[in-house]
């Protein structure tokens, strides 16, 4: 197989947005109760949206903090690393997408700590399974 390297657009259009969150959802949801899952994929919608009655003209992911405490305190996991490492990535790929940096060192940053969280077999293992499904999809580049 040749090597390439995928331009991924830094805005998605509404296709692409709907199908980034239809990926997340289906991964999350195999990973996550149903009801988990939808809370976690609606508090990274309301995060990335601006202008939605709030005042906000910017994406805000401090909200997605809680939802690792909340994770946390909810359920009955017992790896939470496995679990919040998959957060970490999931929350990742959606600031990558949606979050407006002034430098190109913040996506960098981003896109090499996804990297460095799915390399390792036990830890990343299931963000590995959301980030190959988005490489499938071309939603996000090795």
């Amino acid at each position: 197989m040749p090597f390439f390297n995928p331009i991924l657009p830094l805005q998605l259009d509404n296709e692409g947005v709907n199908k980034l969150d239809a990926i997340c959802q289906e991964v999350t949801e195999k990973y996550f109760r149903k009801d988990y899952a939808d809370r976690i994929i609606d508090a990274l919608k309301y995060s990335r949206c601006a202008n939605k009655g709030y005042y906000r003209t910017t994406p805000d992911f401090r909200h997605f903090i809680g939802i690792y405490h909340w994770v946390k305190s909810h359920s009955s996991y017992d790896d939470y690393v496995v679990f919040r490492k998959y957060l970490q990535t999931l929350s990742a790929v959606y600031r990558w997408h949606f979050g407006h940096y002034q430098s190109v060192t913040v996506y960098n940053y981003l896109h090499e700590r996804v990297k460095i969280e799915t390399h390792c077999e036990h830890c990343g293992s299931l963000s590995k399974t959301l980030i190959d499904r988005l490489i499938e999809e071309n939603l996000w580049a090795v």
